[in-house]
């Protein structure tokens, strides 16, 4: 821009090219709008970023930035292929995915063939780098991010990868158990643990939310005549009842 203001006889401007349909759950998507680099308090670092000093996706185009504060008429700018999503509040709600809301990629026959040759039991396999699977849902997913990732055609790539991220050390967590598609993210929710085994935290979820996010499943079981074997499925805050050598008896749950 060479001259502005009220003094300047011409008007000019430039039609905005941002995309219109970027709707999330507790955000307000604000067009043509951006936080200008180096405004106090906006940029932080975070692991997998593309650029030192900002916290960048590696993976859309143009390329996000996540930034801690928020637009104000001191510290943005405006240009046409921006937008900026302004948290609505402070904290955001976090749910849980429902059947209905997610599909669940099941292990193909000879993948299941490998995990039974392994021989391992629950806890180990729960631990382990094999595959079991997946669920995939529109949503976003809460967690602390753990890796950024480029070149990767498909929330099931996506899953495969956090998947294959363990922590440095087992015992304390650490690795991939969640992740979103597209950002390629890969994120770890200490919940989500196999020891603690928790749902997935999502921070929004639907089919009007832009991406895919999921969590790749760490448990998985044979098929049992008579039965229907539902993987990444549990009842949820149901009563339960006791029986004879179950591991949480003080619970009057039956766990084998």
């Amino acid at each position: 821009m060479s001259e502005h203001g009220a003094g300047v006889n011409t008007t000019a401007g430039f039609p905005v090219r941002a995309p219109r349909d970027v709707d999330v759950p507790g955000f307000t998507t604000v067009l043509g709008r951006g936080i200008l680099s180096g405004a106090l308090g906006a940029d932080f670092e975070c692991e997998g970023s593309l650029l030192p000093g900002k916290c960048t996706d590696g993976c859309s185009k143009p390329v996000s930035v996540l930034q801690s504060i928020s637009l104000s008429d001191n510290n943005d700018f405006l240009a046409p292929i921006v937008y900026t999503l302004v948290q609505d509040s402070s904290q955001l709600q976090t749910f849980y995915l429902h059947p209905g809301e997610a599909e669940v990629v099941a292990p193909s026959d000879a993948e299941l063939a490998v995990i039974d040759s392994d021989g391992l039991d629950t806890a180990e396999l729960a631990n382990s780098t094999i595959w079991l699977g997946c669920i995939i849902a529109p949503a976003l997913m809460g967690g602390r991010r753990v890796q950024v990732l480029d070149g990767l055609e498909s929330a099931e790539a996506c899953c495969r990868e956090c998947r294959m991220v363990l922590g440095e050390d087992e015992s304390e967590g650490g690795g991939c158990n969640a992740f979103n598609f597209c950002p390629r993210e890969l994120l770890f929710q200490e919940e989500v643990q196999p020891v603690v085994g928790w749902p997935p935290r999502v921070l929004a979820k639907g089919a009007e939310v832009p991406f895919l996010g999921g969590s790749p499943l760490s448990a998985t079981f044979p098929e049992v005549p008579g039965h229907t074997r539902l993987l990444g499925r549990g009842m949820f805050a149901q009563a339960g009842f006791s029986c004879p050598g179950s591991l949480k008896p003080e619970i009057q749950e039956c766990i084998l």
